[in-house]
């Protein structure tokens, strides 16, 4: 297909934007933006300009409106010529305008399409319908027409997509518990109820997969939180069939107990080292078999650990930036650690760098400690009596403990265990202050020897090896940086037909660069705009000029040159920048951007 016959590919299901190719369109001010997503919500069809005015101002219109609608249209129509000049997308129609493209092309549509399809192929074919609604979840890029000013049109789209969303990923929760893949069901309602805690077929779907995979405790725990969310925000009761499904699991609980009690403590792991019973717990996350680099890093923090005190836990501290590698080292070091620390591998993701998602200290706790094997019923409801629970249940085991993605020192202290016999490993993208522990382990881009031997991990080594100048110029084209390496490699390992050479050539001065290294849902682009999204105003400003300062290098005064700050406010903000790593200083006072990170 020839770049002229790609068709045009058009997102709201998040931001909005308009893609042709690698080509980008710019949108322009914010109400000609709210022009371009009425256009883009109804394909094809007429949009009046009447319609259009009472989107923009849906109560008191300026006499000037016509003529500005008819300006932003116009705006429109020059930049889609621009994008696409064999066609015109943007066609004026009596009194309203009309945008030519296909409903398949607006990734709304392409979902709804997807779920009806899926819905059709239910009652026959449920694994075909599974891939389906899997497709069209992942077209979610956020909540609809994020950022877009909204009128009452829009406004009713957008509720109703979100709605469409939901019963979607019921749908699929649904199903996979049908087909028995209960932890395929578990992210997706969790993700779902972070947004909708008042939706109660998500929570009967939670305690449905919860019950079915074992964790019966997990399940009552999703009933009593289904219940404080009720109760608190509506003053009601869970309906009949949450009450009605949290009564069976009750039932069961008290017929295990009973046999439990009867039948006497049974051991599931007894340690040859020690010959202690212990309960047996989840696995840490799987090591990276094919980690490459950092052998400072892993000899720093393992000689760490040997050194450590016998009256404290070895708290050990990971930062940088996003992609860098921290939880892959993090598991690394943990791996080569278990046969010294064997009662008890814990692991939990705490999502920091989303200021949405980050998981609660509580929450964490009450992880951790069914992590432990410690029943629903024990986890105490006030907070410092769960800490307490936690140090307790620690302090005569040996345990690992990684705190991955932390935010920052409020959210890990309590998770830190008080027992000498442990060891916790913490990683975020942000430098942590104000704990006591090891210096951090600051992560920076990899060498070249390293970012080509991650290339050949993931690509092939004789592959690699047959090109090493393309390798090498791939390797600098991902600034070194690991998760963008992972990335370059994964495309070539499926892309057979293409020689190193193709990919650099591909990398090489594309101002796009950052389309071309993502792989499914994981992006590099994705992974910055989560530190991004972490940012004050102030820092955002500042982060968003510094991208087009020509220099290589900067400092404070060039920061409040382009921002127009007082020097303590720059000096504020790229302090922020600094402890999240969006820049690095490369000497006191003087700081630079990584190349991807400035794209």
């Amino acid at each position: 297909m020839s770049a002229a016959e790609e068709p045009v590919q058009i997102q709201v299901l998040g931001g909005l934007a308009v893609r042709h190719g690698s080509a980008v369109l710019p949108l322009g001010t914010p109400k000609q933006r709210t022009v371009l997503a009425m256009l883009a919500c109804n394909p094809g069809r007429l949009v009046s300009v009447a319609q259009l005015v009472d989107e923009l101002w849906s109560e008191e219109p300026p006499l000037s409106a016509v003529p500005n609608v008819r300006t932003y249209a116009a705006n429109l129509r020059r930049s889609l010529a621009k994008l696409v000049p064999e066609r015109e997308l943007l066609t004026r129609v009596q009194d309203g305008y009309r945008l030519d493209v296909e409903r398949s092309d607006v990734d709304l549509f392409a979902f709804q399409a997807e779920v009806a399809e899926a819905r059709r192929l239910v009652p026959s074919d449920e694994v075909a319908a599974v891939e389906l609604l899997s497709g069209a979840l992942a077209r979610w890029q956020g909540s609809a027409l994020t950022g877009i000013a909204l009128g009452p049109s829009l406004s009713a789209q957008v509720v109703a997509a979100a709605e469409d969303r939901m019963l979607a990923a019921e749908l699929y929760a649904r199903l996979q518990i049908r087909l028995g893949n209960y932890d395929e069901a578990l992210p997706v309602l969790r993700n779902l109820l972070i947004t909708q805690p008042l939706r109660e077929p998500a929570h009967l779907l939670l305690m449905q997969a919860l019950h079915l995979r074992g964790d019966h405790a997990g399940a009552v725990a999703a009933y009593a939180a289904a219940r404080r969310a009720l109760r608190e925000q509506l003053n009601i009761e869970p309906g009949g069939e949450l009450q009605q499904f949290y009564q069976r699991i009750a039932a069961h609980e008290r017929r295990v107990t009973h046999r439990e009690r009867e039948a006497g403590p049974t051991a599931t792991v007894v340690p040859a080292r020690t010959g202690q019973v212990i309960r047996s717990f989840p696995p840490l996350p799987r090591a990276l078999p094919d980690f490459i680099g950092r052998a400072d890093a892993v000899e720093r923090l393992l000689a760490e650990t040997r050194r450590a005190s016998g009256v404290a836990p070895a708290v050990h501290f990971i930062d940088g930036m996003a992609g860098s590698g921290k939880t892959s080292l993090a598991m690394h070091v943990a791996a080569q650690l278990t046969d010294r620390f064997p009662d008890a591998q814990l692991f939990i993701d705490l999502k920091g760098h989303n200021q949405a998602e980050s998981v609660a200290p509580a929450a964490a706790l009450a992880a951790l400690l069914r992590q432990l094997g410690v029943s629903g019923s024990r986890i105490p409801g006030d907070f410092d009596e769960r800490v307490s629970l936690w140090r307790h249940e620690l302090a005569s085991r040996r345990g690992i403990v990684v705190l991955d993605n932390a935010a920052g020192a409020e959210q890990v202290l309590p998770l830190l265990p008080s027992g000498p016999g442990n060891v916790v490993i913490v990683t975020s993208r942000r430098r942590i202050t104000g704990l006591d522990g090891a210096p951090p382990v600051s992560l920076s881009v990899m060498t070249l020897d390293e970012g080509v031997a991650l290339l050949a991990s993931a690509a092939g080594t004789q592959r690699v090896a047959a090109e090493p100048d393309a390798a090498a110029t791939v390797v600098k084209q991902c600034g070194h940086l690991p998760l963008a390496i992972r990335l370059a490699g994964s495309r070539l390992a499926h892309r057979p037909t293409w020689r190193v050479a193709d990919l650099a050539a591909l990398l090489v001065g594309n101002a796009h660069r950052l389309v071309h290294l993502a792989s499914g849902d994981r992006s590099v682009a994705k992974a910055f705009a989560a530190s991004y999204e972490s940012l004050g105003e102030p820092a955002r400003r500042l982060f968003r000029l510094l991208s087009v300062h020509p220099g290589d290098c900067f400092d404070v005064l060039i920061c409040a040159a382009v921002t127009g700050f007082s020097m303590d406010d720059t000096t504020a903000a790229l302090n922020e920048l600094l402890d999240c790593h969006l820049v690095d200083e490369v000497k006191a006072g003087r700081y630079r951007m990584h190349d991807l990170i400035r794209q």
